[in-house]
């Protein structure tokens, strides 16, 4: 187990990597986790990863929507297409051969089933990148 001490400086010489990279988004990071540190602000504050007030799209629920987009997506691929795939999902078509585990894993995980839940995630996809 680390001690406070240790994890402040390795936290410090993390920031000083992130912040000397060529790559735009690690030195952002970088440099807000460095002026946290130094600061005594909050992290999440300073990059802004706190969803609004009332919102419930935290950096994890936003995470696994992207999971579920792309698994989503692949769906669709499998299927050759948006009308196809939702009938999959809503069980009036077997899944294709090798993707029953991914139907499996949408359904669990509550994923819209209509042509047009289908569609709007693959619309979202396309936002994520």
């Amino acid at each position: 187990m680390l001690t406070h001490a240790e994890r402040v400086r390795l936290l410090r010489h993390a920031a000083g990597a992130l912040a000397a990279s060529s790559e735009a988004s690690c030195r952002w990071l970088g440099e807000n986790l460095m002026l946290a540190l130094q600061s005594g602000r909050s992290l999440d504050e300073l990059v802004g990863i706190r969803p609004p007030q009332g919102s419930r799209n935290t950096p994890a629920r936003l995470i696994k929507r992207e999971a579920m987009d792309r698994d989503m997506k692949t769906l669709v691929a499998a299927c050759g297409g948006i009308v196809v795939a939702s009938a999959v999902l809503r069980g009036m078509r077997p899944a294709p051969a090798g993707n029953e585990a991914l139907v499996a894993r949408l359904l669990a995980a509550g994923i819209g089933t209509s042509p047009g839940a289908v569609s709007k995630a693959i619309r979202r996809l396309s936002s994520h990148n």
